[in-house]
C-alpha cells in the first residue's frame, strides 16, 4: 500500500474525509491505474453524499476491470443505472420523476447493499 493510501486511511479514520479525497486524487494524479485509492476514493465519495461522483469512479473501476462482476454491481447500485460494459455506456433503470414510496424504500436498501459490497475485498 503505498503511502497516499496510508495517509488518506489516516485522514479517514480521523473523520477528516475531504482532505482523504484530496490525498485520493493526488494518489490517482500519480497513477490512474490506481485501484485501490479509486475504490477507498468513491467509498469515502459515497460518504460524504456524492452519489454521483463516486459513481463515476466506480464506472472508470469497471472500465479498467470489466470482468469484475462485483464493481459492476456495487456501480449499479449506488448510480441506479445498469453499467454496459460491452458497449462503455449506462443505462437508465429508473424513470426520472417523482419518488414513489416504493423508490424511496429501494434507494435505502440500496444504501444498506451498498455499505456491505464496499467492504468487500475487491482485489
Amino acid at each position: 500500500m503505498s503511502s497516499l493510501l496510508l495517509e488518506a486511511e489516516s485522514l479517514i479514520g480521523q473523520s477528516n474525509e475531504a482532505e482523504a479525497c484530496i490525498v485520493l486524487m493526488r494518489a490517482l494524479e500519480a497513477n490512474e491505474e490506481d485501484h485501490q485509492a479509486r475504490l477507498m476514493l468513491a467509498r469515502v465519495l459515497y460518504g460524504l453524499g456524492l452519489r454521483v461522483f463516486s459513481g463515476m469512479q466506480l464506472g472508470t473501476l469497471c472500465a479498467f476491470l470489466p470482468e469484475n462482476k462485483r464493481l459492476k454491481r456495487l456501480h449499479d447500485l449506488i448510480t441506479g443505472k445498469t453499467l454496459d460494459t460491452s458497449k462503455g455506456g449506462e443505462s437508465e433503470e429508473e424513470n426520472e420523476g417523482n419518488e414513489t414510496a416504493e423508490r424511496v424504500e429501494k434507494k435505502q436498501n440500496n444504501d444498506i447493499e451498498v455499505e456491505v459490497e464496499f467492504d468487500a475485498d475487491f482485489f
